[in-house]
């Protein structure tokens, strides 16, 4: 029977933890990432196949974030957020909202304070764009889409 030993591997972008499985046979060594059962591969020693599941996994995670981005800018073009834009728009008009900035900061204590700027500067810009000038939902989507 083949021992199967684990390892943690650190995502070096967002620090999450993804979990190497690992065994020998006669031919070197093979593994296999737990949460991305595609990347499987063979080294002839166990720190050769460390880092190629971990240059596969970079591969990996790139191909998922990718895929992601390409199926959100299909739901924006599909019109599949324009009804929680149009309601945002309406609640806005309506004087319901509030500084993101400024609830986050309420809210959430362990809040960045470069993401709450970045979303002040993005949703200030998107109210200025919409008080300042004619506006139609694609270009409020499409700015909103940009700048966050």
């Amino acid at each position: 029977m083949t021992s199967v030993y684990t390892h943690e591997i650190q995502d070096p972008d967002d620090g999450e933890i993804y979990t190497a499985n690992i065994w020998e046979n006669s031919e070197g060594w093979n593994g296999s990432i737990q949460e991305f059962p595609e990347v499987k591969c063979h080294a002839k020693t166990k720190e050769a196949l460390m880092r190629t599941l971990e240059v596969r996994l970079r591969e990996a995670l790139a191909a998922h974030a990718d895929a992601w981005d390409r199926q959100i800018e299909a739901d924006v073009d599909a019109g599949k957020f324009d009804a929680i834009a149009e309601r945002v728009i309406a609640d806005f008009d309506a004087g319901k909202c509030k500084d993101l900035g400024v609830f986050l900061a309420q809210h959430s204590s362990d809040a960045p304070g470069a993401v709450l700027q970045s979303l002040k500067t993005a949703l200030l810009g998107c109210r200025d764009a919409k008080v300042g000038r004619p506006q139609n939902l694609s270009d409020f989507r499409a700015y909103t889409y940009e700048e966050l």
